[in-house]
C-alpha cells in the first residue's frame, strides 16, 4: 500500500442539506465530528448537485455524468451496465470493493451493485443474492424471478429477512449502528490483513424522513418549551402538507428543523465512530475519505417538505469533504462552484488513472486543481412521485403545480432555474441565498445570457426521454413508500 494506491472511502449522507452543518454555518453544533475531519481536509463551501432526490444523484456521483447523459431518472428507474462505474473502474485495477446500502433504491434492483465484490443491503438480516425482483424483468420472466425466490431460495432466509425487514430493520435507528458494526468488522478482521487496496461505498439513510433520532439525541436541539410528546405529533407527512391537505404552523417547521439536526448530529456521532476505527486500524492516514450527501432536503423553504418538485439550494447544496493528507491541505476551504460529479474524475487524476470508456463521456472535472467550474448545472427530468400517482394516493390534495421538468444553472453569484411551464426564476445567490427574490424581471439582462447558455446545454446534453417499464417487487415498492417515494 502506497499514497499511489490509497484504500478510498466514499460516505453518502442520504438527504444532508450543507445550511445544517456547523462547519458550513450552521448557528447550533451539529458536526463536531465531520468539523474536525473538515480541519483535516479540504472542504469545499459551493458543492451542487445535480439532482434533487436518490436515484439519479447517486448515479451521478458513480458515474460523474449527469442525468441526461447516465439516463437514470424518474423516466428510467436504472442504472445502465454497460455505463462505467467508480467501483467497476476501481475492480479493475485490484482494489477490493465493498458497497454498503441503506437505501432500495441503491440496490441490484436499480443497477447500483455493477462493480462491488461484496454489495450488503441493510435491509436483509441474512445477505440473499436475489431481493424479490430483479427490477429488470419484464412479462413473464419477472414472475419467474419472483418465484425463484422460493424454487431456487431458502424459504427460511425469505422467512428471516422479511420479518427483520418489517419489525426490526428500524427498530433503533435508520441503520447507521448496524453499518458501523459492519465497517468495524471488515477494517478490524479482514481489510488490514490483506494488501490489496480497498474502496468501501456507504449510503448512511439518516436524516432522511421521518426524523426521529434515537435517545438521547432526539430532543436536544428542540426549544425548552416543546415537550417530545407535542414534538412527535409534529406533521411529518410531506405530501399531505404540499398537497395543501394538512396546514402547518412556523413552529411545526421549528420543531421539524431541531428535529432534523438532532438525526444530523446523531449521524455524526456515527461518522466519528468510522473515524476512530480508521485510526485504531493505522488506515487513516492512508485513506481518502470523502464525506458528501446526495441531495439536501426542504423543512417549510418555499412552502415544501421532503426533496421533489423543485431545484433550490435547500436541495442542491451539498456537502463535500475530502481528507487526504499530502494532497487535501488541512482545514482549506474552497469556494469555487464544484459538483458531486466532479468526485469521479478526481479519483482517476488521483490514481493516474484513463479508461477510454470515460472518454467524452464523464461531465466532471477533477478537483485536485480545487475546481474551477464556473457554472453548476441541475436537472430534475420528471415529477417523482409522478403527479398522476401522488394524486391517486391524495385525491384531495392540489398536486397539478408541480407537474414540471426543472433545469438550474448556478455561477458564484447568480442561479437561473428554468421550467416547463414557463416560470423561470432568477436569483442572486450572494445577496438572497435563501432564493426569496425572482429578479429574473428586474435583471432582463443576466437572465438572457443565462438562459440562452442553459437552452444550449440543453439541447446539446438532453436527449429525449422516454419512459421505460421497470418492474419493482411489492416489498420493494413499499420500502421505498416508507420513504415517501411512489411509482
Amino acid at each position: 500500500m502506497n499514497k499511489n494506491t490509497p484504500n478510498i472511502i466514499l460516505i453518502i449522507l442520504d438527504t444532508a442539506r450543507a445550511q445544517s452543518f456547523s462547519c458550513y454555518g450552521h448557528k447550533k453544533e451539529t458536526t463536531p465530528n465531520i468539523d474536525r475531519i473538515a480541519q483535516e481536509g479540504v472542504l469545499f463551501e459551493n458543492t451542487i448537485s445535480p439532482s434533487p432526490w436518490t436515484l439519479p444523484a447517486h448515479a451521478s456521483i458513480f458515474t460523474g455524468m449527469y442525468p441526461s447523459r447516465h439516463g437514470c431518472h424518474e423516466k428510467h428507474k436504472f442504472l445502465n451496465r454497460n455505463l462505467p462505474t467508480l467501483p467497476e473502474i476501481l475492480m479493475n485495477i485490484g482494489y477490493r470493493t465493498i458497497g454498503i446500502s441503506n437505501n432500495s433504491w441503491i440496490s441490484k434492483n436499480f443497477g447500483f451493485d455493477n462493480g462491488f465484490d461484496t454489495f450488503i443491503k441493510l435491509w436483509q438480516i441474512i445477505q440473499y443474492e436475489t431481493d424479490l425482483a430483479d427490477a429488470s424483468a419484464k412479462g413473464k420472466d419477472k414472475y419467474k424471478k419472483a418465484m425463484g425466490l422460493v424454487i431456487k431460495g431458502n424459504p427460511f432466509i425469505n422467512i428471516a429477512n422479511g420479518v427483520y425487514g418489517k419489525y426490526f430493520w428500524r427498530r433503533y435507528d435508520y441503520g447507521a449502528r448496524r453499518i458501523n458494526r459492519i465497517v468495524g468488522k471488515l477494517l478490524h478482521d479482514e481489510l488490514t490483513k490483506s494488501r490489496t487496496p480497498f474502496f468501501i461505498f456507504i449510503n448512511y439513510l439518516e436524516p432522511h424522513l421521518i426524523y426521529r433520532a434515537p435517545e438521547p439525541f432526539f430532543g436536544m436541539f428542540l426549544a425548552k418549551t416543546i415537550s417530545k410528546k407535542d414534538a412527535l405529533s409534529v406533521n411529518q407527512d410531506a405530501w399531505g402538507y404540499m398537497g395543501e391537505i394538512v396546514p402547518m404552523t412556523k413552529t411545526d417547521f421549528e420543531v421539524l428543523r431541531a428535529l432534523y439536526d438532532a438525526e444530523l448530529f446523531y449521524l455524526d456521532y456515527r461518522i466519528g465512530e468510522v473515524y476512530e476505527l480508521l485510526k485504531e486500524t493505522a488506515l487513516l492516514d492512508n485513506t481518502l475519505l470523502i464525506i458528501t450527501s446526495d441531495h439536501g432536503e426542504n423543512i417549510g423553504e418555499h412552502n415544501l417538505m421532503d426533496h421533489q418538485y423543485s431545484l433550490y439550494d435547500t436541495l442542491l447544496k451539498v456537502p463535500l469533504i475530502m481528507r487526504f493528507p499530502g494532497i487535501f491541505e488541512g482545514g482549506k476551504r474552497i469556494g469555487n462552484i464544484v459538483q458531486t460529479t466532479d468526485i469521479v474524475p478526481t479519483i482517476m487524476e488521483l490514481l493516474s488513472l484513463q479508461d477510454q470508456r470515460l472518454l467524452g463521456r464523464v461531465q466532471g472535472k477533477s478537483l485536485l486543481k480545487n475546481g474551477n467550474k464556473r457554472f453548476a448545472v441541475s436537472e430534475y427530468i420528471a415529477p417523482q412521485p409522478p403527479i398522476e400517482v401522488i394524486s391517486k394516493r391524495y385525491p384531495a390534495g392540489n398536486f397539478s403545480k408541480y407537474n414540471t421538468t426543472l433545469t438550474s444553472m448556478r455561477s458564484y453569484e447568480w442561479k437561473l432555474i428554468v421550467s416547463s411551464d414557463n416560470k423561470d426564476e432568477l436569483y442572486n445567490i450572494l445577496e438572497d441565498p435563501a432564493e426569496t427574490k425572482n429578479l429574473w424581471n428586474i435583471h432582463k439582462d443576466i437572465y438572457k445570457d443565462m438562459r440562452s447558455k442553459i437552452d444550449f446545454w440543453i439541447r446539446e446534453n438532453r436527449k429525449d426521454v422516454e419512459d421505460e417499464d421497470t418492474h419493482v417487487s411489492d416489498e420493494i415498492k413499499k420500502r421505498l413508500e416508507a420513504l415517501g417515494y411512489f411509482s
